[in-house]
């Protein structure tokens, strides 16, 4: 079952940063997803905050709309990410 979730969650974070135009070779993938490897690039980065944000919503299913929200503010009040693009094609990147 752990490597059916893992496998999910690579899938996961491939398929919706494909949709944003964000590509790593696989290899990469699997090492960031899997948090054994630093982000080396932009790309990279983006993935790496969709493993942290996918991780926070397993890790917290009942987690309301109101904290993400707040969450992402913080988060971009103290530098820590940076907003991408505007409505609903806005993204996060993460800045460490």
């Amino acid at each position: 079952m752990e490597s059916l979730c893992e496998f999910a969650k690579i899938q996961s974070t491939d398929a919706s940063n494909r949709i944003e135009g964000i590509f790593t070779s696989e290899k990469r993938l699997n090492e960031i997803v899997a948090n054994h490897a630093q982000p080396k690039n932009r790309n990279e980065r983006e993935i790496a905050g969709y493993r942290d944000v996918l991780a926070l919503i397993h890790e917290s299913p009942d987690i309301s709309l109101t904290t993400v929200e707040r969450t992402l503010h913080g988060l971009l009040t103290q530098g820590r990410v940076e907003k991408v693009g505007a409505g609903r094609s806005t993204g996060y990147v993460w800045k460490g």
